[in-house]
Order: structure tokens, then sequence, then C-alpha cells
């Protein structure tokens, strides 16, 4: 099917927050440990829309957003944006806003125990200052559109002077894992994790972050 990259547009928003919620678990829906999508949208995705959509990216395919690629340089405003972004979304927490339900609170306990066990390996944000997220529907993998995400992004931090990005993910996502390796991503950190085992019991998973050092102008 004709397929392209191009920058992200204000009416992808929809499409990008959809396919978000469609891959959060693995690839399957985040109902699978979380009742409400908008929770995790809010907390997790607003940020990268709200406050640099520059940096983001969609794959298009016969018309139709299929996947995305959400960016920052890690700039100074960046941490301050992301904890408005959050401080809004526990509002609505405590506004009752979302619907929460046993598999929400059972996550978040877990996530935060996962934080205070030091299961998410450190970053040098010196050296690897921005970030990425990237997603693609089922249909549209195998398409070369992650890859030409990948480069857009690449090509756009490296046009920006940045010296360096990152982007965290987990040892199951394995066919993502071979196109950051042929892209020179390099692994920096590695952390088991054990935020996902009532969901997917007896299995070994490892947080990973990986980088990239960019070329100079």
């Amino acid at each position: 099917m004709p397929a392209r990259v191009r920058p992200y547009q204000p009416a992808d928003r929809a499409a990008v927050l959809r396919i978000a919620a469609d891959t959060a678990f693995f690839g399957e829906p985040v109902e699978r440990f979380m009742e409400d999508r908008r929770l995790q949208a809010d907390f997790f995705i607003a940020y990268y829309l709200d406050h640099e959509p520059q940096c983001a990216w969609v794959a298009v395919a016969n018309d139709e957003v299929v996947g995305y690629l959400t960016g920052s340089t890690g700039a100074r405003a960046t941490e301050r944006g992301k904890t408005a972004t959050a401080l809004k979304a526990a509002a609505g927490l405590v506004g009752f806003r979302y619907r929460v339900g046993p598999l929400t609170r059972r996550y978040a306990l877990r996530a935060a125990r996962a934080v205070l066990a030091g299961e998410y390996p450190k970053i040098d944000e010196h050296r690897f200052p921005a970030e990425l997220h990237i997603n693609l529907t089922a249909d549209a993998r195998g398409l070369g559109l992650g890859r030409a995400l990948l480069e857009a992004c690449l090509n756009q931090m490296t046009a920006l002077a940045v010296p360096g990005i990152h982007l965290s993910t987990t040892s199951r996502n394995v066919a993502a894992l071979r196109l950051y390796e042929k892209l020179g991503f390099e692994v920096l950190g590695r952390k088991r994790s054990t935020l996902w085992e009532p969901w997917l019991p007896g299995e070994e998973i490892d947080n990973l972050v990986l980088g990239k050092s960019l070329p100079a102008n």
C-alpha cells in the first residue's frame, strides 16, 4: 500500500492517541492494564503533542495515519512542561475525570514500586538529551515505516545540533531492537523489570535504554 512519513499535524492527534492506546501493552490495547485510555493519553502522550509537536512525525498509508514518532529535544523547558502535564493529569484523577478500576490501581502500585526499586536504567542526559517514542499498527509493520520515522527524527535532531538521542524499550521488543541496532543505537543500560509479572507470569523482561550519538554540524 502507498506509504510515506510526514511531520505531525494537529489533525493527527486523535489517530496518534488511538494508536498509542491500541499498542500500549506490547502491541496490544492499553485496556490490558488500564481501564481508561484517556489516562494513558494525558500522562504519557499529551506532553509531546502539546509542547513539542514540531518533533513529532506520522506514517501514513492510504491516507490513514498508521504510525507515529514523538520526540523531544531535551531542552531545559522539557522537564517543566512534563511536570505541568503530569500535574494536570493528576488533577484529573483527583477530580474523578478518569475511570479508575482494579487494573489501573494494580498497574499504578507496581509502576511506583518499580521506580522506587530502581528498575529503570539511568540516562546520561548531557550526552543523550533528546528522546523518542515510536509506535506502528500491526498492519503497518514490515513496510519500512519504522525506519523512515526514525530517520526523519534523527535527521531533524542532527540539524538542531542535538548531541545525542535516547529511547526506552524492553527486551520483549525484539524486532524493534534489531532495527535500532541497524541505525546505530547502542544499549546504554539494562535492568530487570517486575512491573508486568501479573500480566506475563514466568516471563523475564528487562527494561532497556538505548542511545545514539549524533554527528556535529
